[in-house]
């Protein structure tokens, strides 16, 4: 089955009470062409195991409970929205160099 997963561009995986992102799932790491990642309304709280996905340029994680934006290392990524988290740290985004939207709002 993850062979047939390489060529997907985008992928919602919205309401499904996720706590957690596994990078270390073999499936992940085929999503070697994924450039839309929609993650919204979950229960995330932190922003890790994503730095695989190295052709993003749209990440959605709103509506979750994420508290830092710290780190974050995926350098085609140009739209992405934290909206409706808890945010209250961001440190070290020099990586998001690419980065053209940024949706804080509700934090």
């Amino acid at each position: 089955m993850t062979r047939d997963l390489k060529n997907l561009k985008d992928l919602d995986i919205n309401m499904e009470k996720l706590t957690e992102i596994d990078a270390g799932n073999q499936t992940i790491r085929q999503l070697t062409s994924l450039t839309s990642l929609s993650l919204s309304e979950n229960y995330l709280s932190r922003i890790q195991n994503i730095e695989t996905l190295r052709t993003l340029t749209s990440l959605s994680l709103s509506d979750n409970r994420i508290k830092r934006l710290e780190n974050l290392n995926l350098p085609q990524l140009i739209n992405l929205d934290l909206s409706y988290n808890k945010i209250d740290k961001m440190e070290n985004l020099s990586k998001l160099k690419k980065l053209q939207q940024l949706n804080l709002s509700f934090n």
